[in-house]
């Protein structure tokens, strides 16, 4: 893949993330919607802090505007774990 085709898929993911995101769904996703149908929503417990809880950061501009970030964000944080990850195992270029 050349670096035209990353660069291009990067932005589309971007912009995906970004003026999307507000349009998510506010209901459950499906394991959270099973634990209150059944009642063990409370029984759990966070073993980590989440980086972006809710997939909201917090913003004076409004929720959408704090999920758009939020997307932004994730797309970025997913976009240099899986480059960072092909550079530890793609095979090297001679």
């Amino acid at each position: 893949m050349t670096g035209k085709a990353v660069a291009c898929g990067a932005i589309t993911v971007l912009v995906i993330g970004i003026f999307l995101a507000p349009f998510a769904s506010p209901n459950p996703d499906g394991l959270e919607r099973v634990a209150e149908d059944l009642g063990f929503i409370g029984a759990g417990f966070n073993a980590i802090t989440a980086p972006i809880p809710d997939y909201v950061f917090p913003s004076p501009f409004g929720e959408k505007v704090s999920v758009s970030l939020a997307g932004a964000f994730g797309v970025g944080l997913v976009f240099m774990a899986v480059t960072g990850l092909l550079r530890f195992i793609a095979p090297k270029r001679s």
